[in-house]
């Protein structure tokens, strides 16, 4: 079965994830990222040079460890006044069609 052609050509949104890991049974952490884990063991130099044995680079790893060490969110979160705005144009649009 072929895809229709308006989502071949439609552009992906294809995101990077990572998210720390802990055991609990050992008390160690790694950071698990889709291309493998690093192990968050050692002094923050430590840590930082496995990150970019890896391949990240010095802005990505900047930004990965301030994540992991509770700074504050890159992005901001939505307000549920703000979603239940959007929800009700969304559906005054549909109700009014």
């Amino acid at each position: 079965m072929e895809i229709p052609k308006h989502w071949r050509q439609q552009s992906s949104r294809v995101g990077f994830v990572g998210e720390k890991k802990e055991f609990k049974d050992t008390k160690m952490a790694t950071y698990k990222y889709p291309g493998g884990e690093i192990p968050l063991v050692g002094g923050y130099h430590e840590i930082r040079e496995r990150f970019e044995k890896k391949g990240f680079s010095f802005e990505a790893t900047n930004e990965i460890l301030f994540r992991l060490w509770g700074g504050i969110p890159a992005e901001s979160a939505i307000s549920l006044a703000e979603v239940a705005e959007s929800f009700h144009q969304f559906v005054g649009s549909e109700v009014g069609k």
